[in-house]
């Protein structure tokens, strides 16, 4: 999510939707969202097509590559993770980071931690940081699902002019990791 600048409280907001490129099992979802007053907030996210039986990826289907292929321009796109490499190592005591609540009501169709909130975490780290503001670049990768009954913890580091947030799962499984740039 590049976050130019946020749209103001009761400004009319105009969103653009797109397929930006897909890979083998998956696609990618390109949205815009504009006022008039100068909000600008883009975003890429990446929807992985599963089976509904075994809940596990599956190739796209046939007869979706071509308009897949048509509206996206033919572009390509990796689901390959990489903000999560190259990070310092957990602190040796898992009571370190901050205890996450797993809510039923954040559960997706498939079972797993909505997508969605795992950007709470970023939303409630940014709520006690005023001076960190638009414009800004976040990301979320996620590694593992998280599941009902999970114990979750935040950590953060600040590396460079990164902040990093993980999700972690019994002291040291990196279940998603947040990357926040302000630019």
């Amino acid at each position: 999510m590049w976050v130019r600048q946020f749209p103001v409280y009761m400004d009319d907001v105009q969103l653009r939707t797109w397929c930006g490129g897909y890979g083998s099992h998956w696609a990618e979802r390109r949205t815009q969202i504009t006022t008039d007053a100068g909000g600008l907030i883009e975003t890429a996210a990446l929807w992985v097509h599963v089976d509904l039986k075994t809940l596990r990826p599956t190739p796209l289907p046939s007869d979706f590559l071509p308009m897949v292929e048509q509206v996206s321009g033919g572009r390509k796109i990796s689901a390959k993770l990489t903000i999560g490499k190259h990070l310092p190592p957990l602190p040796s005591d898992p009571s370190a980071g901050i205890p996450w609540p797993v809510r039923f009501t954040d559960m997706d169709a498939v079972g797993h931690l909505n997508n969605a909130s795992y950007w709470v975490a970023l939303e409630e780290y940014l709520s006690t940081r005023g001076s960190l503001r638009a414009p800004l670049h976040a990301t979320v990768e996620h590694h593992v699902a998280i599941d009902p009954g999970d114990q979750v913890r935040i950590f953060t580091d600040k590396i460079d002019d990164r902040v990093i947030l993980r999700h972690v799962l019994d002291g040291d499984k990196v279940a998603a990791v947040t990357q926040i740039i302000a630019l």
